[in-house]
């Protein structure tokens, strides 16, 4: 997320640029965080603060969220339908 906010103050200068942010639920992150390895419940907690932080953030900084949830191939459809809108504006 620090990234794109790098790039979002330099939007003055160039705005060609979108941003999209595929949004997991914060189950589902803890679930494939688990399953990397194991993890004290320190490391866990601050993982899972990390990424409620990236989605409360993404909600106010990103240009589109997509459900990374649903089935790759409808992710994608998502992902292409927003490029394809954008590149009519």
């Amino acid at each position: 997320m620090f990234g794109l906010l790098k790039i979002q103050e330099q939007r003055k200068i160039d705005n060609k640029y979108i941003s999209i942010f595929l949004n997991i639920p914060t189950n589902l992150v803890m679930e494939r965080i688990r399953k990397r390895g194991v993890l004290s419940d320190d490391e866990m907690k601050q993982r899972v603060s990390s990424a409620e932080y990236e989605t409360e953030q993404a909600k106010i900084h990103c240009d589109y969220i997509v459900d990374a949830t649903q089935q790759l191939e409808l992710v994608i459809e998502n992902v292409i339908d927003i490029l394809k809108s954008e590149i009519r504006n």
